[in-house]
């Protein structure tokens, strides 16, 4: 994109709630209901742009550093989502949809004074993009950190998008702004100040009561294209300098240029960005670690440099396609896992119940924590995760690696069925050996190791119980710890007897039919293993309401993207991730075959 000199560039100080509500009139729709089901719309059918937008790529990537943190561009315009909303709902539901989008609407309107119809529509066009584009914009570490954020959203009528932007002024003017204008690069910059009794330059903290600079907050209109919203004027100059000198953008990245012609363009509608090691330094405070509960930053977040996700949507949500990245063509052989194994569902998972908030299914969990391992240990990532992991081993009394790895060598499954762990695995020799160690552990521990028989008829088992004792006085209590038995040719471990029973009422009906009861028989879980790459390394499902308190305890930091994200996630059903290889980059950037590179597939399914 190039600039017109011959076009004005408008800058106004704002307060930063004010700018948040500015740019929450570009994004709502974004953030409605509506978006997760959305994909762009046509005059004729709706449904028509479910298959994508034929590739484009986020134009306004030009205006983004090469190492901002966070991008989010959706490829197509946030005013299309409600029509498509209306076609996806039942009938009988659509009047409370159109209410529930307006509300949402109305509630990001209500501090700007400007309303959608009149002041947003006319002019908004398709492509909004959001990008923290660094953590402290002013660079002074005194004054805490102050995110520098940039919003950019194309417009398809430029008078009309001026026209916005002068109403938005004028409006702020009313309330006290105080215009200032200023040449840059041969484009008029207006800016302003608010006009109060402080010296130019200069704002009072209500928090801290002290003098402070102001953060002078803009907007511009940037050619004929892009409506821009900042947190500061230098973030705005930063972005015009970014289009003039195409190294400094993050479209000019090699690894973006590599990782956005990675899978199927065409059904792209969206594009996400992260830079690991700017990120790496949002947890160098060791107080923000221990909320989020990862490990303070003192090394790499990770083996990659960064990862780029496209985005595409169907009638059941939103599916991400992620790409790690490098920023040069170095051999990632460091970062590289075997080739995946798995050409078809896991078996094992067909033990589960259907009602499994959490479901893991793969093939031999030994060997791949130990290559997993071998990658991430000693990353930021990589170190909080299993520092998480084992700490959940350790709160049921077991030890991963001597524990429970040894007999998940075959294809397994593990899930998390009302408050109980549950763990599936293809009989071995090598299980055999590692339940007679497990019973050993049982009886050191003061534990009683016995026999109960479970179920009915010919589906009744001998499970072998691993139960504590404990004496108050003249009343004796027994506690479960443990109940292991072998059902068809598969061992299976709970963490309780009822979970046991849950099990065996799921125990498939037959080798090529799952049981209704079933993980596998759920229509949904069908529908995503049709749906997903194979081969792979395996599937995670998450049913989001029942998983995310165990989760949000292991994991704080899924608490705090709960509470960012709403009212999304309120939409949330389930989460589906498989690991997958992908075509990969020699070290000049050609496509080679193979699965030499990772690709990781989220799917959200979402309530209509």
């Amino acid at each position: 994109m190039r600039l017109n000199n011959g076009r004005n560039l408008y800058y106004v100080s704002m307060s930063r709630r004010v700018f948040f509500s500015a740019f929450s009139v570009a994004i709502g729709a974004l953030l409605s209901p509506a978006f997760p089901f959305a994909v762009g719309f046509c005059e004729t059918n709706p449904l028509a742009l479910l298959d994508g937008v034929g590739g484009k790529e986020p134009i306004a990537a030009q205006f983004v550093p090469r190492t901002a943190p966070v991008m989010v561009s959706l490829l197509a315009n946030p005013d299309q989502l409600e029509n498509l909303r209306q076609v996806l709902v039942p009938p009988s539901e659509r009047g409370a949809a159109k209410r529930e989008w307006r509300q949402v609407r109305d509630r990001l309107l209500s501090k700007t004074k400007l309303d959608y119809e009149r002041d947003i529509q006319p002019w908004l066009g398709d492509e909004v993009t959001f990008a923290v584009t660094g953590l402290d914009a002013d660079r002074n570490g005194d004054n805490g950190r102050q995110p520098a954020y940039l919003l950019a959203a194309r417009a398809a009528d430029r008078e009309r998008s001026q026209g916005f932007l002068e109403l938005f002024w004028q409006k702020q003017a009313l309330a006290g702004v105080n215009p200032i204008f200023e040449r840059y690069k041969g484009a008029t910059i207006t800016y302003g100040e608010a006009m109060d009794v402080l010296p130019d330059g200069v704002w009072r903290s209500r928090r801290r009561g002290q003098a402070a600079p102001r953060t002078n907050l803009a907007t511009a209109l940037v050619g004929d294209e892009f409506v821009l919203l900042a947190t500061d004027p230098k973030v705005l100059r930063e972005a015009i300098n970014n289009v003039q000198v195409p190294g400094q953008n993050l479209a000019s990245l090699a690894a973006y240029q590599r990782g956005i012609a990675t899978g199927d363009n065409d059904r792209r509608l969206g594009v996400v960005t992260a830079d690991f090691a700017t990120l790496t330094r949002l947890f160098q405070s060791p107080k923000a670690s221990a909320a989020l509960g990862i490990l303070p930053a003192s090394k790499a977040f990770s083996p990659f440099d960064g990862a780029i996700a496209s985005v595409e949507f169907d009638r059941q949500g939103v599916t991400g396609n992620f790409q790690f990245l490098n920023r040069d063509n170095r051999p990632e052989a460091a970062s590289r896992l075997s080739a995946p194994k798995l050409a078809e569902p896991v078996a094992a998972l067909g033990y589960l119940p259907r009602n499994a908030a959490i479901a893991v299914g793969g093939e031999d969990l030994a060997d791949l924590w130990q290559d997993v391992r071998g990658k991430f240990a000693g990353t930021l990532l990589g170190d909080s995760v299993i520092a998480q992991i084992n700490q959940l081993a350790a709160r049921e009394n077991l030890t991963l690696e001597t524990d429970v790895l040894p007999w998940l060598t075959g294809d397994y499954a593990i899930g998390f069925v009302d408050g109980s762990w549950v763990a599936v695995a293809a009989h071995s020799d090598n299980s055999a050996v590692a339940f007679q160690r497990l019973d050993q552990v049982a009886s050191d521990r003061g534990w009683t190791v016995g026999a109960v028989s479970l179920g009915e008829g010919d589906g009744t088992i001998e499970a072998q119980v691993w139960s504590r004792l404990t004496a108050q006085g003249k009343t004796v209590t027994t506690k479960v710890e443990g109940v292991r038995a072998q059902v068809n040719n598969y061992d299976i471990l709970t963490t309780s007897v009822a979970a046991l029973n849950t099990v065996l009422a799921a125990v498939p009906n037959t080798e090529k039919q799952p049981n209704p009861q079933s993980f596998l028989g759920r229509s949904d879980v069908q529908r995503n293993l049709a749906q997903l790459p194979q081969p792979n390394d395996g599937y995670l499902q998450l049913d989001w309401s029942a998983a995310k308190p165990v989760l949000g305890r292991l994991f704080p930091l899924l608490t705090v993207l709960d509470n960012f994200g709403q009212p999304i996630l309120n939409r949330l059903e389930t989460i589906t991730v498989v690991s997958h290889g992908d075509m990969g980059f020699d070290g000049k950037g050609n496509k080679t075959a193979g699965g030499d590179r990772r690709q990781i597939t989220l799917k959200a399914q979402l309530r209509r």
